[in-house]
């Protein structure tokens, strides 16, 4: 949001972002051009069922009716359905009849875990379809996304495909040796990197059970794991079970851009065994950075990974890992140039320009089109005790034809 947001005002967009004010935090500034409005809100923690915190806002809508009565919002962007409070955004576009647009950023919940599957299945019948079907229009961070979204009975063609993106220009391809040799390797030893949430839904048991394997022929590799989650102990006992403790570097969070970038730098090669996944940010990262990649084929992945730039892999495979892994640190000489067509691919189709300018024509594509303001019950019984005679008829049609949005 912060990016998108940046590259819109650059388009000459007035961006605002309604958030909740956690501790320490401004009530109101600016940042990146961008107007943040916080209001008072809590987080709430549900480690295994809901990893990111939940923030929540109860008092959202008087706070957004209040901020929108000052600043006369032309529409709304809605980033997600996850997040119930800020879902109501939803009943104040149905009041006011303006436009509402819906970033769908994660695909249906099904397959990532039992948990997950159980309780977010539940939570879209509750709230999450209801959020998504009241959109004037969507935006799907990939194909795949909105090819699962639309499961729930959206036509594929209310939805406009807008891949994520980043700035290439804030990562570097040249290789830095000082990160092989802060963990003991020598410059010919493989390291392998892998970066995100250290989650169940990330597949790198998978990547521990390829391991041995890679080993095997190459006993002086090293995967660095860039990271923190609710796995991580679970992840430690399987290395230790598997006897390979010490080829592992449980490295912990880095969220220092120009660090993340230096220690991919240090790296040969990118593995992301994901086993659910709508779009895949680090594996673009990855490829700015000058790694080729070797990723699962799940999700929205192969949307970005192709013969080109790596290798894809059956998911929950770790055999087939194995060899992938095995093949590309065979092909040093293949691995440099794979890297740098995975940097060409970022540069002209995953940047923020090119995010902004189509996320712009779904604004003007809204605008056009006005909010589809749902009927209710007491609007319907209203026109229905005004008919008296044939002319409130046609006069109640057209109301109803106005109200639809139908020409």
């Amino acid at each position: 949001m912060l990016e998108l947001g940046e590259a819109l005002v650059k388009q000459g967009v007035e961006v605002h972002v309604i958030t909740g004010q956690l501790k320490g935090a401004h009530k109101t500034e600016t940042v990146r051009g961008i107007k943040v409005h916080r209001i008072p809100a809590q987080v709430v923690k549900i480690a295994r069922l809901y990893p990111p915190p939940l923030v929540v806002c109860p008092d959202f809508l008087k706070y957004l009716r209040a901020i929108d009565e000052k600043e006369k919002f032309d529409l709304f962007h809605l980033h997600g359905r996850w997040f119930p409070d800020f879902t109501l955004v939803r009943k104040h576009c149905e009041e006011t009849n303006k436009p509402l647009v819906l970033t769908v950023h994660n695909a249906r919940p099904n397959g990532i875990s039992p948990a997950y599957t159980l309780f977010g299945s539940a939570y879209e019948l509750a709230i999450g379809k209801a959020v998504l079907k009241s959109a004037d229009e969507l935006i799907a961070v990939s194909k795949w996304t909105r090819d699962d979204v639309a499961k729930y009975k959206i036509p594929k063609k209310r939805f406009t495909v807008i891949y994520n993106a980043i700035n290439a220009n804030e990562f570097s391809t040249k290789h830095d040796l000082n990160v092989k040799k802060k963990f003991g390797m020598k410059p010919s030893d493989p390291l392998l990197v892998w970066v995100g949430r250290v989650i169940e839904q990330k597949g790198l048991k998978y990547l521990l059970q390829s391991l041995p394997a890679v080993l095997k022929t190459f006993p002086t590799a090293k995967l660095l794991l860039i990271g923190t989650g609710t796995s991580v102990k679970k992840l430690q006992k399987q290395a230790k079970k598997l006897g390979i403790s010490n080829a592992i570097v449980f490295y912990g969070a880095e969220n220092n851009r120009k660090k993340l970038n230096k220690l991919l730098n240090g790296c040969d090669l990118f593995v992301f065994p994901s086993v659910w996944e709508p779009f895949g940010l680090v594996i673009i990262e990855a490829m700015a950075s000058g790694l080729p990649v070797v990723a699962a084929r799940t999700g929205g992945i192969p949307e970005i990974v192709n013969s080109k730039n790596g290798w894809l892999i059956p998911p929950r495979n770790s055999k087939a890992l194995a060899v992938a892994i095995a093949a590309a640190l065979k092909r040093k000489d293949l691995l440099h140039k794979i890297g740098l067509n995975g940097r060409k691919i970022v540069e002209k189709k995953f940047n923020w320009r090119k995010a902004a300018q189509e996320t712009i024509g779904v604004y003007q594509k809204a605008l056009a089109k006005g909010h589809k303001k749902k009927s209710t019950l007491k609007e319907l019984l209203k026109i229905g005790r005004e008919l008296k005679t044939p002319r409130d008829a046609i006069t109640a049609i057209k109301r109803l034809k106005k109200m639809w949005q139908i020409k």
